[in-house]
């Protein structure tokens, strides 16, 4: 297991791919969620929940892993109206990318006012990626 590979090819996936689907000029980084740090008009956040195991006894005895992943795609910087229009454009593209690309999409939760304002909105994907242990 390597979960560093992991991570960094889940952010490959995103930056080879995001384009392909959302014309919305955006950063991906694996650090906290920090609405006061990252002030950018679209930022998306990865962070690694959590990994369960699973072991599958088949032909080649190889041990598997659900690794949960949380994403969080920030608007900001424009009026409510329009953020809220290119946060379901957005979420939208960032799931048919996903759905192309077999990550299992567990839920997606929505924010209008992420840190108390209208003027930040965020959309949450739960994520479970298998992976050889």
């Amino acid at each position: 297991m390597n979960l560093n590979k992991e991570q960094e090819q889940f952010i490959n996936l995103i930056e080879d791919n995001y384009n392909n689907y959302c014309d919305l000029k955006y950063q991906v980084t694996t650090e906290f969620l920090d609405l006061d740090k990252f002030k950018s008009d679209f930022t998306i956040f990865v962070s690694f929940d959590n990994l369960n195991f699973i072991s599958k006894y088949d032909d080649d005895c190889t041990d598997y892993g659900k690794l949960n992943i949380s994403c969080y795609l920030v608007l900001r910087n424009d009026k409510s109206e329009n953020l809220n229009s290119k946060l379901l454009f957005s979420t939208d593209a960032f799931f048919e990318m996903l759905k192309n690309n077999n990550i299992e999409i567990n839920s997606i939760d929505f924010y209008n006012y992420a840190s108390g304002t209208k003027y930040i909105v965020a959309s949450e994907f739960a994520l479970i990626q298998n992976i050889e242990l």
